[in-house]
């Protein structure tokens, strides 16, 4: 009976940290689909697989009230969470990337929707070839996110980019036992920062 209760714990504890790796790496949509399993597998929604489970809905649907009201509830009962400061960060950076999508308008949510259709589709099909990190993709929509309609000159960019990089092997990093180069969005925006009010 206590192996039983010991290998119970043990597989809701890898099904969370799973859901958060998900959702850590940008799969939102498999990081909600095992946080979903986590609360029905535990019957708990005080568990931290609740709170990554909205996050991921949040990001997949910036504006999905339900989620966000649920959210803003786990964190009204969770204060004392150990993973507490890790989900308020979270809430926050998807707060910011809900207004930067609202500020893209039209554009910049059928160009979500376009990158969301090939990281989900395509990009499972043909495996993660991206010498880069964060991915071209996950790049694009960041920038998207963050700068609207100047998210197609910065993808652009990064493309052309991206050749130099592995040539001159500039910033590598270690990312899941593979070489790759890192090169956020935000190593790019200093020319919005400079002509900002």
């Amino acid at each position: 009976m206590l192996f039983c209760t010991i290998a119970t714990y043990a597989t809701e504890a890898v099904t969370a940290r799973l859901a958060r790796d998900l959702y850590t790496e940008g799969d939102w949509h498999h990081a909600y689909i095992e946080a979903t399993r986590d609360m029905h597998k535990t019957g708990r929604h005080k568990t931290s697989s609740a709170a990554i489970g909205h996050l991921a809905a949040l990001r997949l649907q910036p504006n999905h009230t339900a989620h966000a009201d649920a959210l803003e509830r786990w964190l009204s009962r969770n204060a004392d969470h150990a993973k507490y400061d890790w989900v308020m960060a979270e809430r926050n950076k998807v707060n910011v990337s809900t207004k930067s999508v609202r500020r893209g308008g039209i554009i910049g949510r059928i160009a979500r929707g376009v990158i969301g259709f090939y990281q989900n589709q395509i990009g499972r099909a043909i495996g993660q070839r991206c010498s880069m990190q964060p991915s071209c993709s996950r790049y694009a929509l960041e920038a998207f996110q963050q700068y609207g309609l100047a998210g197609i000159p910065m993808t652009a960019d990064r493309i052309i980019r991206e050749t130099d990089h592995i040539r001159y092997r500039i910033n590598p990093i270690m990312h899941n036992g593979r070489e790759r180069y890192y090169d956020p969005v935000s190593a790019h925006s200093h020319w919005f920062r400079k002509y900002q009010p």
